[in-house]
């Protein structure tokens, strides 16, 4: 039984996404997220500590951006 299944296995061809749905998305979420802690923080509708996280997750959002982009040329 195990013989056939690994036989199965190695059969089916493994597929791999090149540029998934979450690189695409997940970075443009950070980035809305950020500026609404951000806008929050100021107006004071929020705790002071958003005027920082807001453009901390902003910055890391960027990067994780231009971190995709790069991954996605090289098909990584």
């Amino acid at each position: 039984m195990s013989s056939s299944s690994n036989e199965d296995a190695a059969k089916k061809p493994h597929r791999r996404w090149r540029y998934g749905p979450l690189r695409l998305i997940l970075p443009w979420v950070g980035m809305t997220a950020g500026i609404l802690l951000t806008i929050g923080g100021s107006t004071g509708s929020r705790s002071p500590i958003f005027l920082l996280v807001g453009p901390g997750l902003i910055a890391l959002s960027v990067a994780a951006f231009l971190l995709y982009r790069w991954m996605a040329k090289r098909g990584i």
